[in-house]
């Protein structure tokens, strides 16, 4: 190290800088031993905007807030070394945005000779903390040396890997300062040498001159004066040397303490990180439009030449928008067809396209209609909307999901379009569509502006003597230029507003749901105590009749009405309010019919065999209610006389037809010969047959011995 390159500070003012650093590490101490004991109820932190006071009583966030706002750098990353998530002091170390770091390999940001120590440490973390110097990579190439604390951390069965990082830069500094001293002692020890040698040859001047003079002797006590001041003080020197040490080893257990107490907090914020990805990626895509359409704005700005602008539309479409492919098309007035004059992405899509503007099948699709409708043409579905029929096979094999044609003018003509493809079905929103528009418009500006800056070429190579109008056409194109820029400035601003206003729906969407779900359960509630009321009632007046037909008549009734009032109560009583397990349901269904019938069904044996099938609520009705008919019939019917028997009912589900057959069969008489149910009079059968046609099923009887009957009927319809 140079004299140049030196640390000039004195004495003093390292001391004073050691006892700052003490304070500030006792203060950091006191803080975090007074939240753990619950002595502090809030924290007042210093940041850009003031002093913020939050409170620490109960609330998890806070521990986000210390995270975000501590000094030490706080990261987690998976086994695999990807960065989960990372505060603000991590992404000032390596100099880059938050946005851009997370999801990234950590060893982006490690110099190439650390990334085996630091695999090492990740290694080594898995088994317990775990502490290392390494050398981080910022984003313009500058080292920083920091200390790194590592732990495992396990939620809800996934691993991952909490990291502190300390900046070294300041003990760096210190220890730089320390070897300064070191220097100066060893220069006072030279110098104590060369004043002894200086006091030997005083002694033998004063042997062999007795007669020196009062000056000389003078000289020699503020010699021997100034050779006690040093030794006295290189003494002072070699002591603050031993408390900095003294000091540097404090400082980095401290440091130590501190990055175990981080980790625990950490290990808290997991859930919330979690969230703040979903959050993060919901928005994403809306974030991709904004910037492609910053970035055009830009590409507008700064670029005259058409070809290179729609060159530049359809690299920033595919790189920073995400689509599959992007191209702009110009109207050839010969051939009347469009004709590709840039391109970005799967371009072999490209490949034998033809698109006339006039009203050919080829012509009439969104890029077609878009260009004769002078405005906007958006397919979410490509591949099953009749209108794209004819690329149907081309976007199978390109991977195209969904498509977006904006046309656009010049000098309110139109003369082309751009069309960009997505890989994801429904992929434009009504909001991505604004952009997208906006877009177009931008484009047309772009175009009049590039048209009136050739005008202006053309004029000055012709009119090179009329200076004034020159003048006057490069005055016009800078206004033109401060307007667009301005455009650009006020979009943003109102596109960082609509984000805002979006997230608040959302929380208001999410509010609103949950309130529906309160109310469909009550609703769900409300209608099995109505239907309970009512089947109470008609079992009052059927205890009332003396006509035996007519009370079996209002028991029939009753259980129907049981059998819906027991689907509101399963529905309401699981976490699916709109679908429920028909094996259970059908069950408890069929334990309370054979209770209702008492002796009917006394010496009758219930065999279920029921699949867990889950159906929805417009299909589990109908069902509960074929099932309710089916079984009574066979109780009264299939066992005269009060004999005894078996009643079997099964339920299964064919996934390759998907498919769902119910059966009801007993081992009683059997229908008579010469009957047709189909054709019965009976209220039961006609019911049976009414509802099967809801159900878009079939009904099948068995031959016997007994009555059989399969209903048969789709799943996946109903639930659709």
């Amino acid at each position: 190290m140079t004299q140049s390159s030196r640390d000039h500070r004195t004495k003093a003012e390292l001391l004073e800088e050691i006892g700052q650093l003490r304070a500030r590490l006792d203060d950091a101490e006191q803080t975090l031993d007074a939240i753990r004991t619950g002595d502090v109820d809030a924290l007042v932190v210093a940041g850009p905007q003031g002093d913020q006071v939050f409170s620490l009583t109960g609330a998890e966030r806070t521990y986000r807030l210390i995270i975000e706002t501590m000094n030490e750098a706080a990261l987690t990353v998976d086994l695999a070394g990807t960065i989960l998530f990372c505060n603000q002091r991590f992404a000032d170390l390596v100099k880059s945005p938050i946005a851009e770091i997370i999801g990234r390999k950590l060893t982006a940001f490690v110099a190439r000779a650390q990334q085996a120590p630091l695999q090492q440490l990740l290694a080594e973390a898995l088994a317990g903390p775990v502490q290392r110097s390494l050398t981080l990579r910022a984003s313009g190439g500058a080292a920083v040396s920091v200390q790194i604390a590592a732990s495992p951390l396990v939620e809800l069965g996934n691993t991952s890997i909490c990291l502190v990082a300390s900046d070294l830069t300041e003990l760096e500094t210190q220890a730089d300062s320390i070897r300064v001293l070191l220097e100066h002692k060893q220069a006072l020890e030279e110098s104590k040498a060369e004043l002894q040698a200086a006091n030997a040859a005083l002694l033998q001047s004063r042997l062999a001159a007795l007669n020196v003079s009062e000056d000389a002797l003078a000289a020699r006590q503020r010699a021997e004066e100034l050779s006690t001041y040093l030794q006295r003080e290189v003494t002072e020197r070699l002591h603050a040397e031993e408390k900095l040490s003294k000091v540097n080893e404090g400082l980095e257990k401290r440091v130590s303490e501190r990055t175990q107490e981080l980790a625990s907090y950490i290990e808290k914020l997991q859930l919330e990180i979690s969230d703040r990805k979903k959050a993060e990626e919901s928005v994403q895509r809306l974030n991709q439009l904004h910037t492609l359409l910053s970035e055009t704005n830009q590409a507008i700005v700064r670029t005259r030449d058409r070809d290179t602008l729609f060159n530049d539309f359809c690299r920033i479409a595919v790189q920073t928008g995400g689509f599959k492919l992007a191209w702009v098309g110009l109207i050839d007035e010969e051939t009347g067809e469009l004709k590709v004059v840039a391109s970005a992405g799967a371009t072999g899509y490209l490949e034998d396209l033809r698109i006339p503007v006039n009203e050919e099948p080829a012509g009439l699709g969104p890029t077609g209609l878009s260009i004769r409708d002078g405005s906007y043409f958006i397919c979410n579905d490509f591949l099953g909307s009749p209108i794209t029929r004819p690329w149907h096979e081309k976007g199978k094999t390109h991977g195209v999901r969904a498509s977006a044609s904006i046309a656009f003018k010049q000098e309110g003509r139109v003369v082309g379009a751009l069309t960009l493809y997505a890989d994801q079905k429904d992929f434009f929103d009504q909001l991505q569509v604004e952009l997208l528009r906006q877009m177009g418009a931008d484009v047309s500006c772009a175009l009049d502006i590039i048209v009136r800056e050739a005008r202006r070429q053309e004029a000055e190579q012709s009119l090179k003597a009329e200076t004034s109008e020159r003048l006057r056409a490069e005055k016009e194109v800078r206004t033109l230029n401060i307007e667009l820029e301005q455009r650009v400035i006020e979009r943003t601003a109102q596109l960082q507003l609509e984000v805002a206003e979006r997230e608040r729906a959302e929380e208001q969407i999410k509010a609103s749901l949950a309130e529906k779900e309160v109310m469909l359960r009550e609703i769900h509630h409300r209608v099995k105590n109505n239907l309970q009321v009512i089947s109470s009632l008609i079992n009052l007046q059927a205890a009332s009749l003396t006509d035996e037909r007519m009370r079996e008549e209002f028991n029939d009734v009753r259980d129907r009405v049981r059998s819906m009032a027991l689907i509101h109560e399963k529905l309401y009583q699981t976490n699916d309010l709109a679908r429920l397990n028909f094996a259970d349901y059908a069950a408890s269904l069929l334990n309370s019919l054979w209770r209702s019938h008492g002796a009917l069904a006394a010496k009758v044996r219930l065999n279920l065999e029921l699949a867990p099938v889950v159906l929805s609520i417009e299909a589990a009705v109908p069902c509960g209610l074929i099932l309710n008919e089916l079984v009574v019939n066979a109780l009264k019917h299939a066992f005269p006389n009060g004999g005894g028997g078996e009643v079997t009912v099964g339920m299964e589900h064919n996934p390759s037809a998907d498919t769902v057959c119910l059966r009801v069969h007993d081992n009683g008489v059997g229908l008579p010969a010469d009957m047709d149910w189909r054709q019965s009079s009976s209220l039961g059968l006609r019911l049976v047959r009414i509802l099967a046609g809801q159900l878009r099923g079939t009904v099948e009887t068995g031959t016997g011995p007994g009555a059989e009957f399969h209903l048969t009927f789709p799943l996946n319809e109903l639930h659709a």
